[in-house]
């Protein structure tokens, strides 16, 4: 079972999985066969690039199975082993149930697993389920002790806690993890920094497990006010580490939203924020512009070692992508579309639409050039690196590799659909209260159906606004044929994305349309009756759309760090300081607002108010130094747009 463990300790858990799979066809011996489902189950609940909706789902269910066949046979080799690990795995699932969802009685679950295993197995397995037990205690303390619910669980946590100092076993470097765990939940921080550094000595430790323990131990710190954090040094030199999971939103709204998001991009490039960046959420006009930006960043990260990029790449980055996106909206993409002659175009069932035919466009005069047809080519693999992870090997770069994500809206089931650079699917974050099927995630290497999906294809499918362009088909299988329509339909902003993916620093760049206010209805919405059932049905939509950005904003009053750069807000209008890196932008709004979002042709006047107003209002909005303007000024005289 090596390959197993192979998997594992690289967190290739979708590989795991497809191995165990073929392991169990052949498989007989009841043993083995426990505990490869007891693996599988492991490398379900544990990958956390599958829906936990439905991996957690599926880890349960796999060890429901393997417990029944550990009941039915009793007589098995190591049956208290076997049944006591089968039982804190239940534990661990529920444990992440609530990391997720944070249910009360998830974490309640979670306790009543693990400690009937430290009840009856603690020597079998050396503590561990002890420890989960006693943390897990602290945590129900700590979360209902913030709503003023008083209980004495941080009590028995100890009692555990002292419990177990006479009972693990130091075999292992986990065990080590498990007695440093022990001590500093009695904050005994000297004795936790001693054991930290004699496993250190003694075993060659992963850089990825120290950072799961070093985790582990930093949460046990915080619920306990422990603020000197210099006994975990063994672990890393700087103990200050955080775990901020940095994500970009760019918004929907055509290329007037795309090239506001280029200012927001020039202004974090000058901060030196771009390296930061965790996850990029696109949505339609932000989608075009995002895949460009991406396709740079990935020449850059593969060309040069980390070590070696400096800021100065990114401020060449980014003047690269003005000049390339300026051309390319040169073409007027909307107009062409509308003049092809091509007679396969206009058949009313035919499989080539004006969403393909966008999708040439795209490919054409935006992406051709960094030859990436598939999407599956976009994935970035730094230098001197054969594969790379990012949601588990991003700890460890100066300059992250994000994972980027385009939106779709799946009009099957109303959910937001996503497109990634090793799978497709859809987002977690679905409420308990969606009855809808949930389309599992998809990826590339797994999935021949997929395999040859293209780049500008996922693109288009996130810019295919209705009743404009039609829907992407994408079919799965003979039962499933997905219509894939504009992300906007679902969320404009992009920012479910970032939070699926656990970011706790979001920056939201939204370039899209704001519901103007109507003091008087027009004549226009009874007279003509054509015209005013199009005005009706618009003017619905509008207020469905902006109900949705209000609702998402309100989410983001959740996260710990967010900042929302508006386009087409009079309050951010009100907060740019006039005498910034561009002249005067007092009166700008009544001209922002009224730029189209359309894929037709922008002259250097509106790209040039766009990109300064974006510029402009990052640079208020987090607080960033004004005096390095001066490379977005020189850049703009050589456009000659400083106006």
């Amino acid at each position: 079972m090596d390959k197993i463990k192979e998997y594992k300790a690289k967190n290739r858990f979708y590989k795991a999985r497809t191995y165990i799979l073929e392991k169990l066809k052949i498989t007989h011996k009841i043993e083995e066969v426990i505990y490869l489902k007891q693996q599988l189950a492991l490398c379900y609940y544990k990958d956390n690039e599958v829906n936990y909706k439905i991996s957690f789902k599926k880890a349960l269910v796999i060890l429901d199975d393997s417990e029944q066949l550990i009941l039915q046979n009793k007589t098995i080799v190591n049956y208290e082993k076997i049944i006591s690990e089968n039982l804190s795995l239940m534990g661990a699932v529920y444990k992440r149930y609530f990391e997720k969802d944070k249910r009360i009685k998830d974490l309640k679950k979670s306790i009543e697993y693990y400690e009937e295993v430290y009840q009856k197995y603690k020597e079998i397995d050396n503590g561990y389920a002890g420890i989960n037990t006693a943390n897990l205690y602290e945590l129900l303390w700590y979360e209902l002790n913030k709503i003023g619910i008083n209980t004495d669980f941080s009590n028995r946590a100890n009692e555990i806690r002292k419990d177990l100092l006479d009972t693990i076993q130091l075999n292992h470097y986990w065990d080590y993890f498990s007695m440093a765990n022990v001590y500093l939940g009695l904050k005994d921080t000297q004795k936790c920094n001693d054991i930290l550094k004699e496993a250190i000595l003694k075993y060659d430790i992963s850089e990825w497990e120290k950072f799961t323990i070093f985790k582990d131990l930093k949460k046990i710190a915080q619920i306990n006010n422990i603020d000197d954090l210099s006994f975990l040094t063994p672990l890393f030199d700087n103990v200050n580490i955080d775990f901020q999971k940095t994500g970009l939103a760019l918004s929907g709204g055509g290329f007037r939203a795309s090239l506001f998001h280029i200012g927001v991009l020039s202004a974090l490039a000058e901060a030196d924020k771009l390296k930061d960046i965790d996850v990029i959420s696109t949505v339609s006009g932000g989608s075009i512009v995002g895949v460009l930006y991406y396709l740079k960043l990935k020449q850059l990260l593969e060309t040069k070692e980390d070590k070696d990029i400096t800021q100065d790449d990114y401020l060449q980055l980014i003047s690269e992508l003005i000049d390339e996106f300026f051309e390319a909206v040169q073409q007027d993409i909307r107009n062409k579309i509308f003049k092809t002659l091509n007679p396969k175009f206009w058949l009313p069932f035919g499989s080539y639409t004006r969403t393909k035919r966008v999708a040439e466009f795209y490919d054409e005069y935006f992406y051709k050039k960094y030859n990436i047809k598939y999407l599956r080519e976009l994935k970035i693999i730094p230098k001197n690196f054969t594969d790379f992870y990012p949601r588990f090997e991003n700890f460890k770069r100066m300059n992250k590799v994000p994972i980027l994500v385009i939106n779709a809206t799946n009009l099957n089931n109303g959910h937001n659909f996503q497109f990634q650079a090793t799978k497709i699917g859809e987002n977690d974050l679905i409420g308990e209260y969606d009855r809808n099927f949930l389309v599992e995630w998809l990826r590339f290497d797994e999935c021949e159906k997929i395999k040859d999906f293209k780049l500008s294809e996922a693109v288009c499918a996130s810019t295919a606004v209705p009743g404009i362009f039609p829907p992407l088909v994408l079919e799965l299988s003979d039962e499933i044929k997905l219509n894939l329509a504009d992300g906007g339909v679902y969320d404009n902003q992009g920012i479910n994305a970032l939070l699926m993916e656990e970011c706790n620093d979001i920056i939201t760049s939204d370039g899209g349309y704001e519901m103007d206010d109507m003091k008087k209805i027009g004549w226009f919405y009874n007279f003509p009756k054509t015209i005013g059932i199009v005005k009706y049905i618009k003017r619905s939509i509008d207020i469905l759309m902006d109900v949705n950005r209000d609702l998402l904003y309100e989410k983001l009053e959740y996260i710990s760090n967010t900042k929302n750069i508006v386009l087409n807000s009079k309050n951010s209008v009100d907060k740019v300081n006039c005498n910034s890196s561009v002249n005067s932008l007092s009166n700008v709004y009544e001209k922002i607002s009224k730029i189209r979002t359309d894929l037709n042709k922008f002259t250097k006047d509106e790209a040039g108010l766009l990109m300064a107003f974006g510029y402009s209002l990052t640079k208020e909005n987090l607080e960033l130094k004004k005096e390095n303007s001066f490379w977005f000024k020189a850049y703009f005289n050589k456009l000659g747009l400083d106006k």
